[in-house]
């Protein structure tokens, strides 16, 4: 990224008259209003105050603008190249220099260093706005978690321990190290395994399985003795890890028939981060648990990406200081879900000042402990239904419901993006 901000807005710059380039152009000023944004923006990513050689590039404001078109749009980076290249709207918008349209490489490089923080600076700066424009009060707000997946197909001990052995394959041969190539008959192994109906048969499969695995672990094991560049002592070293928490837990998993927990089990090779969450009976997730706190408007207060599958009795209290910290103040009224429902989360809500708090299954706890009346209660679980709309309108047009950026950082990223 060059400049901080492009320079004034020249022809090209003017939005058309039609509706959704009205909206962008009520964004647009939305961004404009608040001061110092691209400055604090630069102060985050660590971006030196003046460059003075090489290709200017694409400025901060720019950036930021055309990450909000990406995903408001849900589009690839190569159809947004396009689209900046063709619509004057889209052009208006990211604020690009006349003559000077970034390719998708250039965006994907510059999109990917906005992190976390800057996203969770850009909503709380909104936040603010809404506060000081009476959009959101604050003193009502509802609490949820939902599952965010990572971008990994559903993980089997068999597809992992293949994908293990492929990809130990490639980087003993990119290396330069010796090794027997197992990819062939590992492959008909997982097949085997995956079209095999007999658990005995299917057993005798997996043994076979695992002994090619342990003998490419072994390769790996020889090749970190070798002279080599430290990307290649790292990423073999971080494969060995992998490949052995695979053996393990296929082996007392198929083998020996063991319970392996949740925290212990290896998912994927490329997103080593993701969580398994299971809530109630409901199906199984790949991903990371989120918890949400909206209000009123439906404005997201506050969320936290959270790691492992904490229960949700236990992330009440950090949502809501979450929203003291933005308010400055406890909310009036909260309405959550029945998972959050203890008798000390009540105790503590009551001791910041909670005058009602309704949880939708009320575990042992008396409505007149929370609420100072049955309606108020009734009115505070109809309430807390509309996080559920919240929820579901981000997964269903912000792509909240699969996260499709790598690594633990740019989940991170993905998620706040969505709640921009």
């Amino acid at each position: 990224m060059g400049k901080k901000i492009t320079s004034e807005p020249t022809i090209e710059h003017f939005f058309s008259s039609h509706n959704i380039a009205k909206e962008f152009q009520q964004i647009s000023d939305l961004l404009d209003s608040i001061e110092g944004i691209y400055s604090d923006i630069a102060h985050l990513i660590g971006k030196p105050e003046e460059v003075r050689l090489g290709r200017t590039g694409m400025s901060i404001e720019s950036t930021v603008r055309c990450a909000i078109l990406k995903h408001y749009w849900q589009l690839p980076y190569k159809a947004l190249a396009f689209h900046l290249l063709d619509s004057d709207t889209f052009r208006a918008f990211a604020r690009l220099p006349m003559n000077f349209t970034p390719k998708s490489s250039t965006l994907q490089a510059n999109i990917s260093q906005l992190t976390e923080d800057i996203w969770r600076y850009l909503n709380h700066k909104i936040l603010d706005i809404a506060v000081a424009k009476k959009v959101e009060k604050g003193r009502k707000v509802r609490i949820d978690t939902t599952a965010v997946e990572t971008n990994i197909i559903s993980p089997t001990d068999s597809h992992l321990l293949y994908t293990a052995i492929c990809k130990g394959v490639k980087l003993l041969k990119a290396s330069g190290n010796k090794y027997i190539n197992h990819k062939r008959k590992s492959k008909k192994l997982f097949n085997h395994i995956r079209n095999c109906k007999r658990k005995k048969e299917r057993e005798g499969y997996y043994k076979q399985l695992l002994d090619y695995a342990g003998k490419t672990l072994g390769y790996l094991h020889i090749a970190l003795q070798s002279e080599m560049s430290e990307y290649w002592q790292s990423s073999i070293h971080t494969l060995c890890q992998q490949l052995a928490g695979i053996i393990s837990q296929s082996y007392r998993r198929v083998i020996l028939g063991e319970n392996v927990k949740p925290e212990e089990k290896v998912t994927s090779l490329h997103e080593p981060h993701t969580d398994i969450i299971r809530k109630g009976g409901r199906e199984t997730v790949f991903g990371h648990k989120v918890n949400f706190v909206t209000g009123s408007s439906g404005m997201v207060l506050g969320v936290d990406i959270l790691r492992g599958n904490p229960a949700d009795s236990t992330l009440l209290l950090p949502a809501l200081e979450e929203v003291i910290d933005v308010y400055k103040r406890s909310p009036r009224q909260i309405a959550a879900d029945g998972g959050f429902a203890s008798l000390d989360n009540l105790k503590e809500a009551k001791n910041h000042g909670i005058k009602d708090i309704a949880f939708h299954k009320r575990c042992g706890l008396k409505v007149i402990d929370m609420c100072k009346s049955n309606w108020v209660y009734t009115q505070l679980i109809k309430f807390r239904a509309g996080i559920e709309g919240n929820i579901s309108f981000l997964k269903r047009v912000f792509g909240l419901n699969r996260c499709n950026w790598r690594g633990w950082d740019g989940f991170q990223s993905y998620v706040m993006l969505c709640l921009l």
